[in-house]
């Protein structure tokens, strides 16, 4: 990969991270304002989601779940299926740990 198109991709990141970001911090979800829980940014269920391709709404809507219920720091999303919450450590696939790996570092990088 070049330089120019790694900055491309971490400007990419960037953004769309920063939009996922004042989405949870910020909905317009039909939520009234004071029933969005402040807190931890939880930074894993947004590289999840970007590692996922999923939409905005549904990674807002995890991160309130998960201040809401003060999920692991390192939750990436909450299972119907085993009613718990899914951690960065139960990721089994080399390729998806990297991939939320790089995209932790951007997240977390002071300035972000």
């Amino acid at each position: 990969m070049t330089k120019k198109q790694r900055e491309n991709l971490l400007d990419g990141l960037r953004n769309a991270s920063s939009i996922i970001d004042s989405m949870a911090d910020d909905l317009t979800l039909d939520v009234d304002d004071d029933a969005v829980p402040k807190g931890k940014p939880y930074h894993y269920i947004v590289a999840w989601g970007l590692v996922m391709h999923s939409f905005g709404y549904y990674v807002s809507e995890q991160i309130v779940k998960a201040r809401t219920q003060n999920a692991p720091e390192d939750a990436i999303y909450f299972s119907t299926e085993s009613m718990r919450w899914v951690t960065f450590t139960d990721i089994k696939q080399r390729a998806a740990r990297a991939q939320v790996d790089s995209y932790i570092s951007v997240l977390t990088r002071a300035g972000a």
